[in-house]
């Protein structure tokens, strides 16, 4: 029995280049549209579970489309949070750092 070939990216990027280069050859630079994403894009992209048309998310953001985005760029996401608060929590409650034991100490 012999081991498999591996495949880096590369042979998948050389094959997407071949196929994206044939299809937008004849492709106008005037048919290529650019456009903002709109603010629950950019929430969902950074982690949070907002409202987009179809779907009632459970984080709820308050404020203008603008503050709103300014809000998720400068944000920690949830999953993060969450990690950092797990380690704090486990150094914050171990026995050395709660103080000195006073019903022990006498």
């Amino acid at each position: 029995m012999t081991a498999a070939g591996t495949v880096d990216h590369s042979t998948y990027e050389a094959q997407l280049m071949a196929q994206w280069s044939a299809r937008l050859e004849d492709l106008p630079l005037e048919d290529c549209y650019f456009r903002m994403m709109a603010k629950h894009e950019i929430g969902r992209g950074c982690g949070f579970d907002v409202d987009f048309p179809g779907y009632s998310g459970t984080f709820v953001v308050w404020g203008s489309a603008r503050n709103q985005v300014d809000g998720f760029g400068n944000a920690v996401s949830p999953q993060v949070g969450a990690w950092i608060g797990a380690r704090l929590r486990a150094v914050i409650h171990t026995r050395q750092d709660r103080g000195p034991d006073y019903a022990t100490a006498a």
